[in-house]
């Protein structure tokens, strides 16, 4: 065969026998790293002594011709070169006669950071402080944990420099994403990376997401037989939680030893609550929490819901925030540490308190509120009382309050919510319907009746829809019962265009999220809706 004319191509080709003899090469394939008398297409293409096979993290697609009698096969190859990682695109082709076309693309080169030349890839010593001086700050922010998994079992039989490559690997991509997104990350161990963005737990969902799934391509890379795994873990941190560094990194360290799989997860308030028990850190949080109630702390911030169909404001929700310093810490995180304490009354009639400070503010726009209330609240005789109180005041004034309740809830005070319908004319609001425990056959009796008119879809529905066919096929179900009653859907924590239009095209009726808006003062809240929404 004449291969004469292949030298006209600018990049680099060989032609390969059945033993890797190389029986032709162009001048841009000779031209690599200025090597002579070359005979093997490894030594051509990178200079190695034996097959690629043979060479931890590395794939030779002309063996998957051999051995799996295809045509065709492609591969993607990295190589240290000049302090440098070189990544090639490596195209196979049979041609017949025992001959193979082997042809290099220059696929991504990939510069590994040192120093402060990406200034938000921090040391250890400076992440730490970066976390401190948040916490000092009073500042809401994510903070994410991610291992590499089998690291140390990958230096042990592969060498070293095979578990450098992979960390230099991960490396390059939070490289990527902190200066897409603009968090900060630093290395705190061999294979453990601290990730801080500054923004809460719902922003940060996605950008982890989108990191995982792009470490888990990276992974396929490294053909090693002991292949690297990554696990993420994140939590939302505030100063309640603790006001050391130190502290905060004790329980992601903690929460990722605890994890039996490779994925991202988000610590719970149950997890959390376990991991501060066993970390000896509740009593501080404990401590913390009473003192927010002794020194009234206690705010809210409000969201409005919107109908998908036009994207008008309908309804607005309550949410507790604490005052700290100059901003505002949800609490959500630390629920069950209230309920535990029994402070979730006492935390509840300072919401009271302050929703009838923002009445002549939430007058001018005349929305109905939906008002979070907890079972524990309603057995108390003084909160009923003040709750009545308030529900009357807020009526006189042209507004309806809504509570939102649990499923739970629904179940343990089924007689005091009917008294309330009955009484005040009051419906309610089923809060993270279809996660519940609820009796379906109560729901709709209650739906009947007129007491209950919004089930509201729980967050970890979806955000899991595009992904889990079984949260997919709840809230089908689950519309589809709406439809059938007459009831109006809200679906939680909507982040994306993609999750509004699905969840509309359903048939759900309203959603809420920071797609559309993020919590917000009453006085940002009365401007907007003024506006138009």
């Amino acid at each position: 065969m004449n291969f004469e004319g292949l030298d006209l191509l600018p990049l680099p080709l060989a032609v390969i026998d059945g033993d890797l003899n190389v029986v032709f090469a162009n001048k841009s394939a000779k031209g690599l790293g200025d090597r002579k008398e070359v005979q093997k297409c490894y030594s051509l293409f990178f200079g190695f002594d034996r097959p690629c096979w043979e060479v931890p993290g590395y794939r030779c697609p002309l063996k998957e011709i051999f051995d799996e009698k295809k045509d065709k096969s492609l591969t993607v190859n990295n190589y240290p070169c000049g302090g440098k990682f070189k990544k090639f695109l490596v195209e196979t082709f049979a041609l017949g006669n025992n001959l193979y076309a082997e042809m290099l693309l220059d696929f991504e080169e990939i510069e590994f950071y040192e120093g402060e030349e990406n200034p938000h890839h921090l040391d250890k010593g400076k992440i730490v402080r970066l976390i401190q001086e948040y916490l000092e700050r009073g500042k809401v922010f994510t903070l994410s944990l991610i291992n590499i998994k089998k690291l140390k079992v990958i230096n042990q039989f592969f060498g070293i420099e095979v578990g450098d490559a992979v960390i230099q690997a991960i490396e390059k991509l939070l490289d990527k994403y902190s200066q897409k997104y603009g968090f900060y990350f630093a290395e705190i161990a061999g294979g453990y990376f601290v990730v801080v963005n500054d923004t809460p737990q719902e922003a940060a969902y996605s950008i982890e997401k989108e990191l995982f799934a792009d470490i888990d391509k990276l992974q396929r890379v490294f053909n090693l037989p002991v292949k690297p795994r990554i696990s993420i873990v994140s939590a939302e941190i505030t100063p309640i939680l603790t006001d050391r560094a130190e502290d905060i990194i004790r329980i992601m360290l903690y929460a990722e030893k605890m994890r039996t799989d490779e994925e991202v997860l988000f610590l719970d308030t149950e997890k959390l609550n376990e991991i501060l028990t066993t970390l000896g850190l509740k009593r501080k949080v404990i401590a913390t929490l009473e003192r927010i109630l002794k020194e009234k702390r206690v705010d809210i911030f409000f969201q409005p819901i919107v109908r998908l169909d036009s994207g008008e404001i309908d309804y607005i929700e309550e949410l507790l925030r604490v005052k700290q310093g100059d901003g505002y810490i949800p609490i959500g995180r630390y629920i069950d540490l209230i309920y535990e304490l029994n402070l979730t009354t006492e935390f509840n009639f300072q919401v009271l308190e302050k929703l009838r400070e923002y009445l002549p503010l939430l007058e001018g726009i005349r929305k109905t509120v939906f008002l979070n209330v907890a079972a524990v609240d309603l057995k108390n005789q003084k909160f009923q009382k003040r709750l009545l109180e308030t529900i009357e005041l807020f009526k006189e004034r042209g507004i309806n309050l809504s509570l939102e309740i649990t499923e739970q809830t629904l179940l343990e005070e089924i007689d005091f919510l009917k008294f309330l319908h009955e009484t005040k004319d009051l419906k309610f609001a089923i809060d993270d319907f279809g996660t519940g425990y609820s009796s379906l056959k109560l729901v709709i009796d209650l739906i009947s009746q007129g007491v209950v008119d919004i089930l509201k879809l729980d967050c970890s529905l979806v955000r899991s829809y595009f992904e889990n066919p079984r949260a997919r096929a709840l809230i089908q179900s689950v519309v589809g019962f709406t439809r059938l009653l007459g009831l109006e859907t809200v679906a939680e924590c909507v982040e994306t265009k993609e999750q509004a239009e699905a969840l509309k095209g359903l048939g759900v009726t309203h959603a809420q999220g920071w797609y559309f808006y993020k919590p917000m003062p009453v006085e940002r809240l009365v401007e907007i809706v003024r506006k138009g929404g």
